[in-house]
């Protein structure tokens, strides 16, 4: 498991950024860390929800196999850079709980052994608009 906390910023009817930041519930997951900013356009006529499509970025610090010596491995945790793309919609109540569904995909910049292609974004959230 890998929950986020994520805070988004409405820029206009049309668009928003936010940011997401997770760290794992289970030491057995490579992640130590993610931070993900993201900039979204809406297709939906009311203020910032809908349809939407989202650019964002990644900053992650996984574990990874440093080197192996006769005896045993040496872990250490690297830093990722990438960058990605995802689609979703967004719904919210007339007393303002949001719920989202999206899914899409990223590349990462530099590559582990680990973590070779990139990092997946696949997320069903809830949360509360404040205005």
């Amino acid at each position: 498991e890998f929950p986020e906390i994520t805070y988004e910023r409405v820029l206009g009817e049309e668009s928003a950024m936010g940011l997401s930041i997770g760290f794992p519930l289970d030491s057995d997951i490579d992640y130590r860390f993610a931070a993900l900013p993201y900039y979204r356009f809406y297709f939906g006529k009311p203020w910032a929800k809908g349809f939407f499509l989202e650019v964002n970025a990644t900053v992650a610090s996984v574990r990874d196999t440093e080197f192996i010596t006769i005896d045993n491995v040496v872990e250490g945790n690297q830093l990722l850079f990438g960058m990605g793309a995802a689609a979703g919609v967004k719904f919210m109540s007339r007393s303002n709980v949001v719920g989202e569904v999206f899914l899409g995909l990223g590349r990462y910049f530099n590559e582990t052994d680990t973590f070779e292609w990139g990092y997946p974004r696949v997320g069903i959230t809830i949360g509360k608009r404040f205005q």
